[in-house]
């Protein structure tokens, strides 16, 4: 009797085990993403001194962005996955400008765009409920700049509105929570930017990058229902 108890409690820490090393691990998912922008950076230079042109940066506010990702997770740890993003936040631009248009006082403005991107993620503690993990992402990604000096009588002045598209980079870290073998909550942090943009305006055409970091959450549905390997032969 005893060692029937002792050979039934091994199998089931068996399954147990080898339960848990296989959920949410192989396979196709899908995910959603709804997260918050906490900080960012707007820049625009112009190419030299030029009466009226605007100078320095916008500082990105606080906003919601969102969108869903396509991956594959392998037996090794590393998921490879596509995302598309969208966003569209206020920014409060600095009021500066080179000296030549007299007038101008109100700065207002937004950038708002989407990007897609290639990500490639590690995860950690896999056979745990909660699995850390960290990865970086590469693509292309299109901002939409708007950045307006009002002067007196609410005339616009030493503006741009413009898109431009580049190449795109971010930084991901966050942990996921397995609420069952198939679906998981994705807590994360993002780091963004996108480079070499350009926005033109009747004065002249800016140099500009955007940045912003953020915070996410998002539910993972893995599309396969995790192997379940076969129980132990009787004792």
């Amino acid at each position: 009797m005893k060692k029937t108890l002792m050979c039934a409690s091994a199998a089931f820490a068996l399954t147990a085990m080898s339960g848990a090393a296989f959920a949410n691990d192989e396979g196709w998912y899908v995910q959603g993403d709804l997260g918050y922008i906490f900080d960012g950076t707007l820049d625009y230079d112009p190419p030299g001194s030029i009466p009226g042109a605007l100078l320095g940066s916008a500082d990105v506010e606080e906003d919601f962005l969102y969108g869903g990702r396509v991956g594959y997770g392998f037996d090794s740890g590393f998921r490879l996955e596509s995302g598309l993003t969208f966003r569209n936040s206020p920014v409060d631009p600095d009021p500066d400008f080179v000296p030549g248009v007299a007038g101008v006082s109100i700065p207002d403005g937004s950038a708002k765009g989407w990007d897609l991107m290639l990500n490639l993620l590690y995860d950690f503690n896999r056979e745990g409920k909660l699995e850390p993990y960290l990865g970086a992402g590469i693509g292309f990604a299109q901002v939409d700049g708007r950045v307006v000096n009002l002067g007196a009588g609410g005339v616009p002045l030493n503006s741009f509105e413009d898109a431009d598209s580049g190449f795109a980079y971010q930084l991901l870290a966050g942990i996921g929570y397995d609420i069952t073998d198939r679906l998981t909550l994705d807590l994360g942090y993002r780091y963004f930017t996108v480079d070499d943009l350009e926005f033109g305006s009747t004065i002249t055409n800016y140099d500009g990058n955007y940045s912003d970091q953020s915070v996410t959450a998002g539910l993972r549905w893995q599309l396969a229902a995790p192997v379940v390997p076969p129980p132990p032969p009787p004792p």
